[in-house]
């Protein structure tokens, strides 16, 4: 197989997603590495498609190679949906799309947890909470919530976070002072008398 010399590997320009709360695209050049070509750089992060237009475009996020476990999980939902990164939410009670819950557990303290294959970097969670309060059933954000990291020593609380947000039909974006980790854990405490649960739980 011939190989391309680094000068013919084509340039492109596109746009990329921020990692911000607006989340809003911006101008961006790269240049386009064949796919065969992997094999002789360095192991990498590496996406094998692009999106058309920016609605379609996802941030990458360590969550999507995470094993997710949960505290509880309602058998008709799944603690997968916390990192499938499918279409984003369209509210917090979008039911077209696959949910984890905690129901039917109510006012109780649960947890969600993310487990890395090594050790990974983080310093930014973003939560998108299920809310069904519009359409009157039985789940709603958490009373309060916070982040944990496995360390040597047991589970800690990230130092440097900022407000721990609870807002529906929004991600809810946490930042702090970044950590090595192998599992990070959300700990809530679900509102007396109801349940809760999450859309999508990114990590940075």
């Amino acid at each position: 197989m011939r190989r391309l010399p680094p000068s013919s590997a084509p340039t492109c320009k596109a746009a990329i997603r921020e990692a911000d709360p607006v989340n809003r695209p911006s101008p961006y050049e790269f240049t386009a590495i064949p796919y065969f070509t992997n094999t002789n750089r360095e192991p990498t992060a590496m996406l094998v498609w692009l999106a058309d237009t920016p609605e379609k475009a996802q941030r990458s996020s360590l969550a999507t190679q995470a094993t997710a476990t949960a505290s509880h999980c309602n058998p008709a939902d799944t603690v997968t949906a916390l990192n499938d990164q499918t279409e984003g939410p369209a509210s917090s009670d979008d039911s077209t799309i696959r949910r984890f819950t905690w129901w039917d557990h109510r006012g109780t303290e649960e947890w969600v947890q993310y487990d890395f294959a090594r050790e990974e970097t983080v310093s930014a969670v973003e939560v998108y909470w299920w809310d069904e309060r519009r359409i009157q059933r039985h789940c709603r954000v958490p009373s309060s919530w916070r982040l944990l990291y496995q360390s040597a020593e047991g589970w800690k609380p990230v130092s440097g976070a900022s407000d721990y947000g609870t807002q529906i039909d929004r991600f809810n974006r946490v930042t702090f002072d970044p950590v090595k980790t192998k599992a990070l854990r959300i700990e809530v405490k679900l509102q007396p008398e109801w349940s809760g649960g999450i859309l999508e739980w990114i990590v940075e």
